[in-house]
């Protein structure tokens, strides 16, 4: 609640903690929609580069001049190497990681480069199931996100790294 009266109280905050959204995917589309009406460019040209960031969301005191800081996040498979920007492998016996803000910035899809990504699922829940919505995707799916690796990406696949919301604790 306090997370949502700020943002009612300011109109704008630096960054948003995504895990409090009941359908983060409207928010995600309207961070794109925002950029593709100031820019004119239209919606379906576009697409989200993701930057990890290196500081948590809450410590964040300034906003993006282009799309949106988030936040909320937790690895499951692996971790975040804070110190080389990468994914790599997980803590012995440690199941779900917090991880720092992701910049989503919203690119044209022709000048998008994934290279050396991992093309993550985000969900809300560690379950990755979900009932068929009315718009043809899982109520637990979110996006898909690009995140820096050295490794190839099926490393990650195999391990059924995804991002999730919400943690079984």
């Amino acid at each position: 609640m306090e997370f949502m009266k700020r943002w009612v109280d300011t109109d704008y905050l630096p960054s948003y903690w995504c895990s409090a959204f009941f359908f983060p995917q409207g928010f995600m589309t309207a961070a794109l929609q925002s950029y593709a009406r100031q820019t004119k460019i239209p919606i379906d040209k576009l697409v989200f580069e993701t930057r990890m960031l290196g500081e948590m969301g809450a410590d964040i005191t300034e906003g993006p001049d282009i799309g949106v800081y988030i936040y909320g996040h937790f690895l499951e498979g692996c971790k975040w190497n804070t110190v080389k920007n990468n994914l790599c492998e997980s803590d012995r016996d440690v199941l779900f990681q917090c991880i720092p803000a992701i910049w989503i910035r919203p690119i044209m899809i022709k000048d998008y480069k994934c290279d050396n990504t991992y093309s993550c699922p985000v969900y809300k829940t560690s379950l990755r199931k979900g009932e068929l919505s009315t718009t043809g995707q899982s109520t637990n799916w979110i996006m898909m996100l690009d995140i820096p690796t050295t490794d190839d990406p099926t490393h990650w696949i195999n391990r059924g790294v995804a991002m999730i919301y919400a943690t079984d604790d």
